[in-house]
């Protein structure tokens, strides 16, 4: 996990105007009602009933939809999704509807995933735009704002049915064509640190780790060499890249290893600047590097604080302003005797 002191990614909440609960009820009634005249005359699916009237429904997904017939749908999605550009898209969280109820909002991109209660059984609408900002457990929320958010309908039987399972993997399938999203990072809501205990939490484990079957491991695409200044010897480096304002924050969060011992991940900022990291939300112990003009310049050792509070968390900072920042498996650095003044060769992209 990684920030910047300057970065301020955080969802605006809208303001809605305050009106009295029969007023509402029957404005969700009124809306409902409209929802379902339109659906015979346009087409357009039928609003859940217990769902809030300002949840924007896309588009229903059959159960025996595959992964090309989601192609379109997610690119919609992911492009007309307010506050979001498509980069964001970094962590798929599966959950319950009976988690949070009818009381949950959250903006950004959301799938319902029909379980036999008011959708068939297996089908999925899209929605997004949700009124408020979310967050999980109140304390913990960059998962939420960073991903795509799975639910499946409320009041839906555990364990989840295989029709279920089928539609959530299609998803995943068609969304990780389009997005690189890395299969640690489709997580149950009971595997992101701060989340409350359910009695969902089983069935939601056994979905995401059926997710995670179809996400194919994101390819190394570039590569650097590492320079051992004492002797030139040289360590070949493979390594994912985060290069924007929307995979910085994210990094290793979440992740239970690296893909393998001689692989990184690389940090790129648009000009050198002075640099925090840190490690919430972290499982694993990770070797960090901040290079500048081509020289390492500190060498860390962070240990993971996946539960930590934001107001406790420890920042390994930059000793001067640097353009990038490396991230190895804990010891690597020890291991192959790289120390602050060896140097780093990034090779052409």
């Amino acid at each position: 996990m990684t920030t910047t002191h300057d970065r301020d990614i955080s969802p605006t909440a809208r303001t809605q105007p305050r009106i009295g609960r029969a007023a509402r009820l029957l404005l969700a009634c009124v809306v409902l009602a409209i929802a379902g005249c339109s659906d015979d005359v346009a087409g357009k699916p039928r609003a859940v009933g217990d769902l809030p009237p300002d949840d924007k429904i896309q588009v229903s997904v059959p159960s025996g939809a595959v992964a090309d017939d989601l192609k379109e749908i997610i690119l919609t999605g992911l492009d007309d999704t307010e506050g979001k550009s498509r980069d964001f898209r970094r962590f798929v969280i599966i959950r319950a509807g009976d988690r949070h109820g009818s009381s949950f909002r959250s903006r950004g991109f959301h799938v319902l995933v029909g379980a036999g209660i008011t959708l068939p059984d297996g089908a999925m609408r899209i929605r997004r735009k949700w009124n408020t900002a979310g967050m999980v457990d109140g304390r913990n929320e960059e998962p939420e704002r960073c991903g795509v958010s799975i639910c499946v309908e409320p009041g839906a039987p555990y364990p989840f049915s295989p029709a279920v399972t089928m539609a959530v993997r299609e998803f995943c399938r068609a969304l990780t064509r389009e997005v690189p999203i890395h299969p640690h990072l489709v997580v149950a809501m009971q595997e992101i640190p701060n989340t409350v205990e359910h009695e969902a939490d089983a069935a939601e484990r056994t979905l995401a780790a059926a997710a995670r079957e179809v996400v194919p491991v994101p390819p190394a695409r570039f590569r650097l060499t590492v320079v051992r200044e004492s002797d030139g010897k040289k360590f070949p480096v493979a390594y994912e890249l985060c290069d924007t304002e929307q995979s910085r924050p994210v990094g290793m969060m979440l992740r239970r290893r690296f893909d393998g011992p001689n692989r990184g991940m690389v940090f790129e900022y648009p000009f050198r600047k002075y640099c925090g990291f840190y490690m919430r939300n972290c499982f694993i112990p990770i070797d960090l590097a901040f290079v500048r003009k081509g020289v390492i310049e500190d060498v860390f050792t962070m240990k993971p604080l996946p539960g930590i509070s934001t107001r406790n968390q420890k920042w390994y900072n930059s000793s001067s302003a640097v353009k990038f920042a490396l991230e190895m498996p804990a010891g690597w650095f020890k291991r192959h005797g790289v120390k602050v003044g060896d140097k780093i060769e990034f090779h052409p992209r």
